[in-house]
Order: structure tokens, then C-alpha cells, then sequence
């Protein structure tokens, strides 16, 4: 199965992914989405992995950040497969790596020995704490980056603590920063003729993301976390249990809407001053009170037609089937479960549609026959365990003795 696309705003681009989690496999996913032909490095092992859950699919990249790419096992430790890929680095214009600091260096694979050979590429870097700083080279993931940019600390409650938001707020947006450093990059390249590297760390795309909220919370009279306007702590801007413990949110920010949820609840606004904390508790427990009279599915019935900022709080399995989201179709069906589909919606030069995740290793030997390399010596490759192919060896794989 080739998986190349000839469609979308980045057809031609080709971008070769190192395996990692994260804000690698997440860039590489959107990279191919608008149509680049992105070849992702697997780690041998990952060959072996059995995607029987998702936390296991999610590591062997067998999830669906792995949609539209072409897939070849490579073993970098061994000096066949690290000049392997330097090879297919030279006819590449991206490459994503998401090594600690010093790593890729090691490897034979930093951006100045692939740039030696490649002077046009982009050398896209994905890291948690950044190229340098004092803690550039330690572990971490997201929660860590979360915690040490203050942005942890506001998410939660007074009672609960500091509560990690699930995955959304650290490495997809440093994958998106990653991607917005190598389309300008990319860009620039046109006058100069040069590629560069891009460093996209993690704790920078959580800081950008959160700076409108930092602001906030620097500013006189933001108290603890929970007891403010967009984390729960106001009556306006937080989610209501109903009859059936299911759940609704409001977001009624602007005075207007405001008191238009109020009406519908039943509530005169007169005289409520919205703004004001000392009120929020007591108004709270009012709409509660409301809200657990009814349930999820009388709501959304009596609220559909008012204009109040309002929706139902919906589980994954039901928001992949909610009308408005199944009439914009926002999501593809390319395995398992059904996958948000490729953003932005672009008029002129449309994304293609994705390809599904393909195994560790399903095209090792497709990608190295197209690279001219003689069956024997793919043979040799897979032999010595530079290389792997994730379909068993044999006639379908390689022929005329090969094998």
C-alpha cells in the first residue's frame, strides 16, 4: 500500500518522522493530513508490539496519529539503518525528531550532519523542556510541563487540587507550534534556498496557549483555583448535574446571555450583579436546584431553541454521532474508532482523505524497493536486523530468493 498523496496544499513535501509519542507523531499527522508524503522511522521493537489497548497502540504508534504515513522499521543503533536513514533524509525537504538534547547527535542524525548532506531541510526538534535551559536534559511529560508553567496550578479545584486536563494542553499544541515553525520555515525557504532547525518545545506551546489566562491570573482579584470565572468558580461559566447525573455546561459570559440563561432557567435576573464572587456561590446552588429537575435529554430539548450558550456534556462514543458534528463531518472513519477528520478546511487544494494507521514496518520493504535498492541486499538488511518488515518474509514480501 503506498500511501503517498498527490492531493492537498502540501503535496510533493515529503517529511520523515523519527518514531516518538506526542508532539511527533501528532506534527507528523498533520503534516500528512495536508498531503504531505510523510515516512515515519519506526523503532524495530515497535514491529512486535501487540495494539491490544490503546495506552500500547498510543507507544508502538499504532494509533491514529498514524493515519497517511508510510511506515519503515529501522533500527538507528545499527550503522547499516543509520545510513539507511541519512539516505532517505537527503531526499526529504522535513525531518521530525523528538530526542532528548544530544540524543539525535550521538545518532549520526543531528541537524548538522543531516544539513551537511541536505541544506534545504527543515530539522524540526520536539522536546519537553527545550534545547537548553537547565533542565533540557531530564525526563518529563506532560503534567511535568504543566506544572512548572503555572498552568497546573489553575486547573482544579479547592478541594481536588491540581487536576491534569487530559492530555490537551501540552504536547498537541507544542505538535501544532512544531508545525507552524516548519510551514514558515518552509516559507522562508523560497527566497533563501535554505532549510533551518526549528526548536518547538513543549513548555513554550503550553506558555503561549495559556497567556491570555496567565494574564489573568497575575492581575488583582483572581483567588484560588476554582473560585474564579473560567475555572467553575462563577455560576455562569461551569457544567450542572441533572436528574439522569449527566451533565450540561454554560458559558454565558457576556452580560446579554447572561441573563438570557437565566430566563430560560426560570431565574430573574434583576438586581444580580454577575460579576460579583461573593454572589456566584449562592446563585450556584439556585441553578443547580434548577438544573437536577430535568434531564440531559429534556434540556437539550428545552434550550435548543433559546439563544443561551449551553450544551449537553457528551461522552466520546456520543459526540462521534452528535447531528452537528456528523453534518460537517468532523470525523473519518480510517479504523477502529472514528477520528476527528483533517483541519483546517481548505477551498481550493482540500486535504485528502486519510489513510488508515498502518502497521510498524508495513513498508519497509515497499519504501527501500522504491529507493532502488537491490532485493538482495533488502535481503541482507532484513537478515541482520537493520531493518524490519512487519509482514511475514516470504514470497509476497520478497522473491526470486531473496528471503
Amino acid at each position: 500500500m503506498n500511501t503517498k498523496s498527490t492531493t492537498g496544499p502540501l503535496a510533493g513535501t515529503r517529511v520523515l518522522e523519527l518514531a516518538a509519542v506526542g508532539p511527533v507523531a501528532f506534527a507528523g499527522m498533520l503534516l500528512a493530513d495536508l498531503g504531505a508524503d510523510v515516512i515515519r522511522v519506526d523503532r524495530c521493537s515497535d514491529v512486535d508490539v501487540p495494539a491490544t489497548d490503546a495506552l500500547s497502540a498510543m507507544l508502538a504508534g499504532a494509533d491514529g496519529l498514524g493515519r497517511g504515513k508510510r511506515r519503515i522499521a529501522v533500527d538507528l543503533t545499527n550503522d547499516d539503518g543509520r545510513a539507511l536513514v541519512l539516505g532517505i533524509a537527503v531526499t526529504c525537504d522535513v525531518l521530525l525528531e523528538g530526542f532528548r538534547p544530544g540524543v539525535a547527535e550521538r545518532l549520526g542524525l543531528g541537524p548538522d550532519a543531516v544539513r551537511e548532506c541536505n541544506p534545504r531541510l527543515v530539522y524540526s526538534r520536539f522536546t519537553g523542556w527545550g534545547q537548553d535551559g537547565p533542565l533540557a536534559h531530564h525526563v518529563g511529560h506532560e503534567i511535568d510541563y504543566l506544572a512548572i508553567t503555572g498552568v497546573l496550578d489553575g486547573v482544579g479545584t479547592t478541594e481536588s487540587g491540581p487536576i491534569a486536563p487530559v492530555g490537551v494542553a501540552g504536547d498537541y499544541p507544542a505538535g501544532m507550534l512544531g508545525v507552524i515553525g516548519v510551514l514558515a520555515a518552509l516559507t522562508e525557504r523560497t527566497s533563501s534556498g535554505l532549510g533551518q532547525v526549528v526548536d518547538a518545545a513543549i513548555i513554550d506551546g503550553v506558555l503561549l496557549t495559556s497567556m491570555v489566562q496567565r494574564h489573568l491570573r497575575l492581575g488583582d482579584g483572581w483567588g484560588p483555583r476554582g473560585t474564579n470565572v473560567f475555572d467553575g468558580g462563577s455560576h455562569f461559566y461551569r457544567s450542572y448535574r441533572t436528574a439522569d447525573d449527566r451533565w450540561v455546561a454554560f458559558g454565558a459570559m457576556e452580560p446579554r446571555f447572561h441573563d438570557e440563561m437565566l430566563h430560560a432557567l426560570g431565574i430573574d435576573p434583576t438586581g444580580i450583579d454577575q460579576f460579583a464572587p461573593s454572589t456566584w456561590p449562592e446563585l450556584a446552588t439556585r441553578i443547580q436546584a434548577v438544573i437536577e429537575g430535568a434531564t440531559q435529554a429534556e434540556w437539550i430539548e428545552r434550550l435548543s431553541d433559546q439563544d443561551v450558550c449551553f450544551a449537553p456534556v457528551l461522552s466520546a462514543q456520543e459526540a462521534s454521532v452528535h447531528p452537528h458534528l456528523s453534518e460537517r463531518n468532523c470525523f473519518v472513519d480510517t479504523g477502529r474508532h472514528p477520528q476527528a477528520a483533517p483541519a483546517p478546511r481548505l477551498s481550493r487544494t482540500p486535504p485528502p482523505f486519510p489513510s488508515p494507521t498502518a502497521p510498524a514496518g508495513h513498508h519497509t520493504v515497499e519504501l527501500l524497493s522504491s529507493m532502488g535498492i537491490p532485493r538482495a541486499t533488502i535481503g541482507q538488511l532484513l537478515d541482520c536486523g537493520a531493518v524490519r518488515q512487519a509482514a511475514p518474509r516470504g514470497a509476497a514480501v520478497l522473491s526470486d530468493g531473496a528471503e
